[in-house]
């Protein structure tokens, strides 16, 4: 109690005096490089939250300060954001504040009240750093190889400072820590200025059923026709070069055949030909033997082109495989056929 109203009343006096050095202070803030209109308006935020402070709307006060700092922040209005945290109980940012404040650089012709803000913020903050409470962590019950995932008030604290104590603000706070095979902890915890106060961390380890293993799945790829892994297989491709090769050379051969027939012909009566029309005659029978070839090769492409589908597993697979399967081909004078058994 006794504590409580020495703070108080100590934080009553550097009120007063800070409100002494901030109407002092306006006087000599044209110097600075806001134009006119932002001083007034920061001004009038700075008198109307010193107004609310003294009606103990601290809260609508810290908003008209913080308003006039981001204005000019100069040395006073950087004070006063500060005392208004520390009146909220937000001691930890006020600190910051006051620190931020005293470390301002300031110009040879600033005015004297600049300087005499700035050594205000230095003797609050130092009072202050006495008055901010810690939380210690006390973590048992894990092997030294298992690091436990430790927050406060909802935020990490980073493994290498678990055995320091953290700074916080007076108040409630909670406190969580999990470990992979170990029970989840969760603890509140109420800490009063200048206290510290240890969470003890006690994990306990989970039945060896109770222990969930990550389960890690692994795509599975959809299963590749084997025409497709080799490329529609090399026997198919072959066969089908053979075989538009094969044809069309016979066709064209035997149309060129059929000409020459027909030229020996039309000189040739019934199966008497003149001695002239022999060469003709050799030509008309040489491309036919060259038709015949051709179409021959054609047909072995064709063969090996239905042996490289069969062999591609598209028709039937491995039961398709696994049955008989022969390809013959007939070549006779100026035709040729497919013989097969399945």
């Amino acid at each position: 109690m006794w504590t409580s109203l020495r703070y108080l009343g100590s934080y009553c006096r550097n009120l007063s005096a800070f409100l002494i050095l901030t109407s002092l202070a306006w006087v000599e803030i044209a110097h600075a490089d806001p134009s006119a209109a932002v001083r007034e308006t920061a001004r009038s935020l700075m008198d109307r939250g010193h107004e609310r402070m003294k009606k103990n709307e601290t809260a609508a006060a810290l908003a008209d300060f913080q308003g006039a700092d981001a204005l000019v922040g100069v040395p006073p209005t950087g004070v006063a954001v500060g005392q208004a945290l520390e009146q909220l109980g937000r001691l930890v940012e006020a600190r910051d504040k006051y620190l931020s404040v005293s470390r301002v650089p300031l110009k040879p012709s600033d005015p004297a009240q600049f300087r005499a803000a700035q050594a205000l913020a230095d003797k609050l903050q130092t009072a202050l750093a006495a008055r901010i409470p810690s939380i210690q962590f006390d973590v048992s019950g894990l092997p030294a190889t298992v690091v436990p995932t430790v927050k406060l008030d909802g935020e990490l604290v980073l493994a290498t400072t678990l055995t320091l104590p953290q700074k916080v603000d007076p108040g409630k706070h909670r406190v969580t820590g999990n470990a992979t095979g170990y029970t989840d902890i969760s603890i509140e915890l109420a800490v009063a200025e200048v206290e510290t106060k240890t969470a003890a961390l006690v994990f306990i380890a989970l039945p060896k059923a109770l222990v969930s293993t990550p389960v890690v799945k692994h795509a599975v790829p959809a299963p590749v026709p084997a025409a497709e892994k080799n490329g529609f297989l090399p026997f198919f491709w072959a066969g089908m070069g053979v075989t538009v090769v094969g044809v069309a050379a016979g066709s064209v051969t035997g149309v060129m055949s059929l000409g020459a027939a027909s030229d020996a012909k039309a000189n040739c009566t019934g199966n008497a030909c003149p001695e002239s029309e022999r060469d003709t005659i050799d030509k008309s029978l040489l491309l036919a033997h060259v038709s015949t070839g051709s179409f021959a090769l054609g047909g072995l492409g064709l063969a090996v082109l239905a042996f490289g589908l069969y062999d591609s597993g598209l028709f039937g697979g491995a039961k398709a495989k696994e049955a008989a399967f022969t390809v013959k081909p007939v070549v006779g004078p100026g035709s040729f056929a497919l013989v097969g058994s399945f």
